[in-house]
């Protein structure tokens, strides 16, 4: 018998409650237990699912997420529990109340797409003309109709996954099982398959999917089960486990110069949830720890970045930590925008800025609040993009001019020796790949990479004026023009004398005031720039003035307003 707790779940008499349980239960994993020789993949396993709901499944890798899934469907048995749907044991159900997405790709490759979704849904008894058209309104919706008659070897993994997908649910079952089914997925087709789920439960089908991304099962599910070693550690409805715990990025192993604990209330939150997660509880306690500090942690995925794959990343400083020398970066996941944990950073973090003090003096060289470390993160999801299948490209110019894209074209089908490249703005040209480069586009870009290009530069002078540098390039030209520069200096001086009256008279001593006033004019000169002058020769005779870097820049913004100069000047 099943009693009821408190808060409208599902408790067992005498149990400790191991497992989740909602109110109202389709699904119900029963105490499973299932070994394999000496290791133990589940032990005691229980969850409970409602009806018409989408069910997070959450856990490492070997957790027992797609041993529990196997044993639903009947391709493992249990050593010990049961699963029930509805209150039939899943033994005695028929194979096509379930629909189930495996983690690895299982299609024929050499068989097309359409006929092969035809024949898995026949299998669970679908007619073959609903399962036809059925099929190609899912192939449209994920904007893949052109494979329909095309080897499933011929899609990308991620057009892959979306036709495992359809083949899953073909057979309208009332329970999907779906085990990591966002593997290789782009944030577009990610969002697709969101869409999806989203529409199955609202036609009141059970969505039960596996996944080791908290930030997935926050966006779909309306509860979850998170399993470690075959055993439910923590299951509830979202809001629930967002009360229970939190994420944030620590770095500790600073030489006390971390942040106040005591000022910044989220580097101790971190810091007590993390050492909870050990099982120390310091909830109460005073804590006077100076090597701890809270910080952001940013990094750049590189185009082509593959799975393995290590990145640099930067770590700033949230708090008032002063420095960030000698500290250790904790295990920080990387989210995208789309909310997807791309990469996993941890390591040691090199600073390029120190800070030294005294009880009357400091000195801060750098930035030691900022750090990096090199190779510090692994990549962890790959974005799919099948370039060799791709027809026409598009070359983006880092400094988009009409003369360089132009010449680019016109060297491109120099080589290849037909009109295949073509400019369209100063900052991309088009590529079509040429027949003898179809299916091998990178050989394509390998020659392309080879060409010899001559660059358009533009005229221009940047000009950083909080540090006084200033770049020109190589094409900048002058017209005549006559400059003067002179720096006009004023000082005034104040020297106060004291002024005493006779011994006998009845005055007062005062303070008598004394001001001087000078006035210098240094550079009474007037140099002539002659007309269409070199870089070189407009160099040398602002020098031959005395001119310094500040005073040059003021110089070359009045030429510029004169309309005397031919070049852009970019102030930073």
């Amino acid at each position: 018998m099943l009693s009821w707790d408190e808060n409208g779940g599902i408790l067992r008499p005498g149990s400790r409650r191991q497992g989740f349980y909602p109110a109202v239960v389709s699904l119900e994993v029963d105490r499973v237990t299932k070994r394999f020789g000496h290791v133990t993949a589940l032990d005691r396993l229980e969850f409970a699912v409602p009806r018409g709901a989408i069910f997070g499944f959450l856990g490492a890798n070997g957790a027992g997420k797609t041993t529990t899934m196997r044993i639903c469907l009947g391709i493992l048995e249990a050593d010990e529990g049961e699963v029930r749907w509805k209150g039939t044991r899943s033994t005695e159900l028929s194979r096509s109340t379930w629909g189930y997405l495996p983690e690895e790709r299982g299609l024929y490759a050499r068989l097309p797409v359409l006929d092969q979704l035809v024949y898995f849904a026949q299998l669970y008894g679908a007619p073959a003309d609903r399962a036809r058209s059925e099929a190609m309104r899912w192939l449209v919706r994920f904007r893949i109709p052109e494979y329909a008659n095309r080897r499933a070897e011929e899609l990308s993994k991620g057009n892959q996954q979306k036709v495992q997908f359809i083949a899953a649910i073909l057979h309208e079952p009332d329970v999907l099982l779906m085990d990591e089914p966002f593997t290789g997925l782009d944030p577009v087709n990610l969002a697709l398959l969101r869409e999806a789920f989203l529409e199955l439960r609202d036609q009141g089908r059970t969505v039960v999917f596996s996944t080791h991304q908290m930030e997935l099962a926050e966006a779909m599910c309306e509860s979850v089960a998170i399993v470690d070693h075959g055993r439910v550690v923590a299951g509830g409805t979202i809001r629930d486990l967002k009360r229970a715990s939190g994420r944030r990025v620590v770095r500790i192993g600073l030489n006390g110069t971390g942040d106040t604990l005591n000022n910044i209330p989220f580097t101790k939150q971190s810091l007590q949830a993390m050492l909870e997660r050990l099982g120390v509880n310091i909830r109460g306690a005073q804590i006077r720890t100076g090597n701890v500090a809270a910080v952001m942690v940013t990094a750049n995925l590189p185009p082509f970045g593959t799975q393995g794959t290590r990145i640099d990343v930067t770590v700033s400083a949230l708090g008032d930590s002063k420095s960030l020398q000698g500290g250790t970066l904790l295990v920080t996941p990387l989210l995208g925008a789309d909310g997807n944990v791309y990469a996993v950073g941890q390591g040691s973090v090199a600073i390029g800025g120190f800070e030294a003090q005294g009880d009357a003096a400091k000195i801060v060289r750098g930035v030691p609040t900022v750090g990096r470390i090199s190779n510090g993160a692994i990549i962890e999801r790959e974005i799919e993009f099948a370039l060799n299948r791709l027809n026409r490209l598009r070359l983006a110019l880092r400094n988009p001019d009409f003369t360089t894209a132009k010449r680019i074209a016109a060297a491109i089908n120099d080589f290849i020796g037909a009109a295949t490249a073509e400019p369209l703005d100063p900052s991309t040209v088009q590529l079509h790949v040429p027949q003898r480069f179809q299916g091998n586009v990178i050989a394509l870009l390998t020659e392309v990479e080879q060409l010899q290009i001559d660059p358009d530069l533009a005229a221009r002078i940047v000009i950083d004026e909080r540090s006084g540098i200033i770049v020109m390039g190589r094409d900048v030209r002058v017209s005549m023009v006559a400059v003067a520069q002179g720096n006009l200096t004023v000082t005034i001086a104040e020297t106060p004398e004291v002024s005493q009256p006779n011994p006998l008279a009845r005055g007062r001593t005062v303070v008598v005031p004394r001001t001087s006033v000078g006035v210098k004019e240094d550079g009474k000169k007037l140099a002539l720039v002659r007309d269409g002058v070199s870089l070189q020769q407009v160099v040398d005779g602002l020098n031959a003035l005395g001119i310094g870097p500040r005073d040059l820049i003021a110089i070359l913004q009045a030429i510029k307003a004169a309309g005397a100069i031919q070049a852009d000047i970019e102030v930073m």
